[in-house]
């Protein structure tokens, strides 16, 4: 769940799909060596914000799922990055407190930080842990280090991420779709 979603909506449609104790749509899949941790970084829905958070229940909901984690590589996935990324107008809409999370990844040794939101590739060290933010299947932003835009840019290739889990770890690729 990120900034565009509503919960409610999203169950309607996944009436199956996961929910932790306090209702937040949050789950973890495992593929083959790999556990995918998926977050839930909606705030304050039904009137959400650009940026994200992960409250106590969340993060706690988080630590006691990489605490019981057998699997040899954990990925977690969020919508909203947790740190700035030097673009002042997308840095402005990231998790609120992103500290928070990149601390408890790195407590639990979180092999990769999959993150959203920002609509352009980007790869990073965040407060050392290795953090991959996926472009966009809709459109890219400009990059822009020295401005508060946010320019979308409609002309580019949309991109879509494949994560397969191999003997060595997982790993992400991007791929893009021909424009017609």
């Amino acid at each position: 769940m990120g900034n565009c979603d509503n919960r409610a909506a999203f169950a309607s449609v996944f009436p199956d799909a996961a929910q932790d104790a306090h209702g937040f749509v949050q789950s973890v899949v495992t593929l083959g060596g790999t556990a995918l941790f998926c977050l839930d970084s909606l705030d304050r829905e039904p009137d959400p914000k650009h940026s994200g958070v992960l409250c106590a229940d969340r993060l706690g909901w988080l630590d006691a799922q990489l605490a019981a984690c057998a699997a040899s590589h954990r990925v977690v996935v969020a919508h909203h990055p947790p740190a700035a990324v030097g673009m002042a107008g997308p840095d402005r809409l990231r998790l609120r407190n992103g500290d928070a999370l990149l601390d408890l990844l790195r407590a639990h040794g979180v092999d990769l930080l999959i993150c959203g939101h920002l609509h352009r590739p980007i790869l990073a060290t965040l407060k050392g842990q290795s953090t991959a933010i996926l472009g966009s299947t809709a459109f890219d932003v400009a990059l822009a280090t020295n401005s508060d835009a946010i320019t979308p840019i409609f002309d580019v290739p949309p991109l879509y991420h494949v994560l397969l889990d191999t003997d060595a770890g997982p790993v992400l690729h991007c791929e893009q779709v021909p424009m017609a």
